[in-house]
């Protein structure tokens, strides 16, 4: 059902305390990117990558320290300990944290994707290599950047990769194009020893949306579908599944944008992907999903969802102009309006956002305190 906040005012009734609506505080940064730019912030640090490098800012706004690097087209994405810089059509990946740069590699033949695992502490690389389509590298971070294995594919064009909560198999999913129809792979490693142990393939789609669950639970996303698929490492396949948990069937609605919550909640945007439509005038509907594909939850917000931020206990939905924090329970806790258009959104705190527009950045408290 949607969301009406009963489930808070059924709390209040017995005197069980929950979230309130919170009238958002807002602090804005006086700070202009240069030229192509990407944000993100950690702790109490945000971080701006541009033709200027990568800056870093306190919650004022005020300048801690720079890195002075080329960046071609900056891509930033931000973990429990580290913010990750992806220099997409160039050569180079960053990690950052509060204090500055923490460590900085160079792939020679070019990077497509990189993804940090905060379970294992291992960094993922999708990169390019002159006898192969698509490499996927996997470093022990704790170890110095350490490389454990390489798996090369010499058939299909790996976009995206991640790491089950057990650690036990890594999901690596991209595509292949023939007679001009792309057909999604999604291959299967074990961690141990980097080998893979199947692959499966979807006629005429590609998934560019791949995040592991509690009990090796992989959710598989695209624009048409969420698929969810268990493939266990041994032998036995007895706990092996796949089921297609929401599929558009040509209806003008798709999926925009998803988040993994934790290992536990899958949360997902949809609205209308008629791009002749008016964003404000448009609404999003918004699924939590657990990890066996059952739905929790169903918001609707105002608008069309541009992208999912998440935090301890909360989660954010952006709109072109609006974000809107919630809980688990899909209880509105606060929103909060920008006038230029939201480029990106994520945690500063618990329940501390930093907003970050085309014109215009803030640091939006929605904590109530």
């Amino acid at each position: 059902m949607y969301v009406t906040g009963a489930y808070e005012k059924l709390l209040m009734y017995f005197g069980i305390k929950g979230d309130v609506y919170v009238y958002p505080v807002a602090t804005m940064i006086d700070y202009s990117p240069k030229g192509r730019s990407a944000s993100a912030s950690i702790n109490d640090t945000l971080i701006i990558a541009d033709e200027s490098g990568v800056t870093g800012l306190d919650i004022e706004g005020k300048w801690k320290w720079n890195h002075d690097y080329e960046l071609y087209e900056p891509v930033l994405e931000t973990y429990k300990d580290l913010v990750l810089l992806t220099d997409l059509g160039g050569y180079s990946v960053f990690a950052f944290d509060e204090n500055g740069l923490l460590w900085h590699m160079v792939f020679d033949k070019g990077i497509i994707a990189a993804y940090y695992d905060e379970g294992t502490k291992h960094f993922l690389a999708l990169h390019n290599d002159e006898d192969y389509k698509t490499c996927v590298t996997v470093y022990d971070v704790k170890n110095g950047n350490k490389p454990l294995f390489t798996r090369k594919f010499g058939a299909y064009y790996m976009t995206k990769a991640d790491i089950s909560s057990d650690a036990s198999q890594m999901a690596v999913s991209g595509f292949y194009q023939e007679a001009g129809i792309s057909t999604a792979v999604v291959a299967f490693l074990r961690m141990r020893d980097g080998e893979v142990y199947t692959t499966e393939s979807f006629y005429d789609n590609i998934f560019p949306y791949v995040s592991y669950l509690k009990d090796n639970a992989l959710f598989i996303a695209s624009t048409d579908q969420i698929v969810r698929i268990v493939r266990e490492t041994t032998a036995s396949t007895k706990r092996d599944t796949e089921k297609v948990i929401w599929d558009r069937n040509a209806d003008s609605t798709g999926l925009v944008c998803v988040k993994s919550f934790n290992d536990d909640y899958l949360i997902a945007a949809f609205s209308e992907i008629n791009t002749n439509l008016v964003s404000d005038t448009t609404t999003s509907l918004i699924r939590v999903y657990d990890s066996k594909g059952e739905t929790l939850v169903k918001i609707e917000v105002d608008g069309k969802a541009r992208g999912i931020a998440t935090g301890k206990d909360t989660f954010a939905v952006y709109t072109d102009h609006t974000v809107y924090l919630y809980n688990l329970k899909g209880f509105l806790i606060s929103r909060y309006n920008l006038v230029s258009d939201i480029q990106n959104v994520s945690y500063l705190g618990t329940r501390v956002l930093f907003v970050s527009g085309q014109n215009q950045m803030a640091v939006v408290d929605m904590s109530g305190k």
